[in-house]
């Protein structure tokens, strides 16, 4: 199924339903006692990093280990195709806001102040560089560099622009990190929390704080960052052959869509919750009801048809009809999708059900009673005396309407 909306590439709603909503309830008074202690922690674990080298041995094993105690566990794969001074260029995907710190505790690696969304205070303990001033910030590359061919430590470079999900997609890789070095290392990281608490690591529009803030809050995140064989970027196309590679390595789909699209996409979303702001009805000034207004539902359900026109967009072809129905039943937009593209929900495409609505109610058209009622032996049966043939024939009609309904 096509999806047109770059909006499955990633989470809306940081809180999960049902169930999981209920135990992360009883969950909270833990994990505020979690962020008391790893952030006095994480206070201490600043200054000493800050008094190490960068590519010290004890502080990569402090840092590996401190991290892990403010929640931040990290696994590798493939570290022996790293070769330290050899790859210049750290090429990774981007799923949470903390992807540099991750990575920072298996390899060292250095980005430009302007391509990182950390704190200051952060950027300076992991040894980011600016690399240009405000008056020189046309030769930020020139820059680069030339500190590459004097240094050992690699870039690291999030191509996408934009942190995405991880589970469905990559985003077009952005051509600007390859330019440094003839050979580029693909590093794939995949993110997973525990079952008991299913908090998103990132969602759309969440800053770094708030990132963090539920990275200390959960028991832990776990990242496994695996390290493929270096790849060749002499190539004019390397941008989508190395998106196609990693996209291939993680199971997911390679897209068109842009960081600029990502962007679109937010403005959509805010002007259309700024329009269903301005149209909920005022209260009048002497705390009356407005005549004709049922005093218990004084505004419409907003965040439903929020959650409905989030889904329309990603996936226009589903009637609204059918996509309130399951929000009504998964108060979770990203469910619902997964339930809609798995074929879990039955629905007609609006496109053709428009072109047939004015002669569904009338008649059925001679093309889909032939389709529908192909003499086979199984419709001849209408009604069995034995209840084993009547159960075969419904699964048998079952099968046969999602069938059609996935077409």
């Amino acid at each position: 199924m096509e999806v047109n909306s770059v909006g499955f590439l990633s989470f809306f709603f940081r809180f999960p339903d049902g169930g999981a909503l209920l135990m992360l309830l009883f969950y909270i008074p833990c994990g505020l006692l979690l962020v008391v202690f790893r952030f006095f922690f994480g206070l201490q674990l600043l200054l000493i990093m800050s008094i190490l080298p960068k590519e010290s041995l004890v502080r990569r094993l402090l840092f590996r280990v401190s991290s892990a105690i403010l929640g931040v566990a990290v696994t590798q794969e493939g570290y022996e195709n790293y070769i330290k001074g050899q790859h210049k260029v750290v090429i990774s995907n981007h799923v949470t806001a903390l992807d540099n710190v991750a990575i920072e505790t298996i390899l060292p690696s250095i980005m430009p102040f302007s391509k990182c969304d950390c704190p200051w205070l952060v950027k300076w303990i992991l040894g980011y560089q600016e690399f240009t001033s405000d008056k020189d910030r046309e030769n930020i590359d020139d820059n680069i560099k030339e500190h590459l061919q004097e240094s050992t430590t690699p870039l690291l470079v999030f191509p996408e622009e934009q942190i995405t999900n991880g589970k469905r997609g990559l985003m077009k890789f952005s051509p600007w990190g390859f330019q440094f070095s003839s050979t580029v290392l693909p590093v794939l990281i995949s993110v997973r929390r525990p079952l008991i608490i299913q908090i998103p690591a990132h969602v759309l529009e969440s800053g770094w704080w708030q990132d963090l803030f539920w990275s200390m809050f959960v028991p832990y995140t776990h990242y496994h960052i695996r390290i493929l064989p270096p790849m060749e970027s002499k190539s004019d196309d390397v941008c989508s052959d190395l998106q196609k590679l990693m996209a291939s390595a993680l199971g997911v789909t390679p897209t068109s869509y842009s960081s600029e699209d990502v962007s679109e996409l937010i403005k959509q979303i805010n002007l259309q919750a700024a329009r269903a702001l301005s149209q909920q009805p005022k209260p009048a000034p002497n705390g009356r009801n407005p005549p004709n207004q049922d005093p218990n539902n004084t505004s419409p359900n907003t965040r439903l048809t929020r959650m409905v026109q989030q889904v329309k967009d990603v996936l226009p072809q589903v009637p609204a009809t059918v996509i309130s129905r399951d929000l009504s039943r998964t108060h979770c937009v990203d469910t619902t999708i997964t339930n809609i593209l798995e074929g879990r929900v039955s629905y007609v495409p609006e496109k053709e059900n428009s072109k047939t609505e004015s002669s569904s109610d009338a008649k059925i058209t001679p093309a889909r009673v032939s389709n529908e009622t192909t003499p086979t032996k199984t419709q001849d049966v209408t009604f069995s005396r034995f209840p084993e043939e009547r159960q075969k024939l419904l699964n048998e009609r079952k099968a046969m309407m999602l069938e059609n309904a996935r077409r």
